[in-house]
């Protein structure tokens, strides 16, 4: 009981009477969209710049900071017997035993599941809106090939 109290405090789940409890959904339980941001228009000091990329790489292969940006968790903390049975098993069950290229927006299977999962934050769209890319870079470059032209600063 303390579980379903726990959650009803965070708003997670709500109780209806004889009916028992349901997950509850409220777009005000999200945080709001953050300002737009409004960078100076000052080129920074180049040397400075250097200066923060030279320290970043050069801290690079330290295990003593965390690094977020990597997004590789350790070892240690992944099922690796499991996933490795999993990554079999998904080789054995794609076309041309995994060889053979995806849909050019991303696997359908995983476009659906995130497109389903989308309808309880009010967002409604298909796997035919989605664009699933292989990385962050991946994502951006086509963000900003969608731009006007004139919207994309001349460098």
């Amino acid at each position: 009981m303390q579980a379903y109290y726990y959650l009803e405090s965070k708003f997670l789940i709500e109780s209806k009477p004889k009916s028992g409890y349901y997950v509850s959904y409220s777009s005000k339980h999200f945080a709001s969209m953050p300002e737009i941001s409004k960078p100076s228009d000052q080129e920074g000091d180049p040397e400075d710049m250097e200066n923060i990329i030279d320290k970043v790489y050069r801290h690079i292969t330290s295990s003593k900071p965390t690094m977020l940006s990597l997004s590789v968790p350790a070892p240690e903390l992944l099922p690796i017997a499991k996933l490795n049975k999993a990554m079999v098993n998904a080789l054995r069950s794609l076309p041309a035993s995994g060889t053979a290229y995806e849909h050019i927006q991303g696997n359908i299977k995983l476009r659906r599941q995130v497109a389903r999962l989308s309808h309880p934050m009010e967002v409604s769209f298909t796997e035919d809106d989605l664009v699933i890319t292989d990385g962050c870079m991946n994502g951006i470059s086509y963000a900003m090939m969608a731009l006007p032209k004139q919207v994309i600063p001349s460098l």
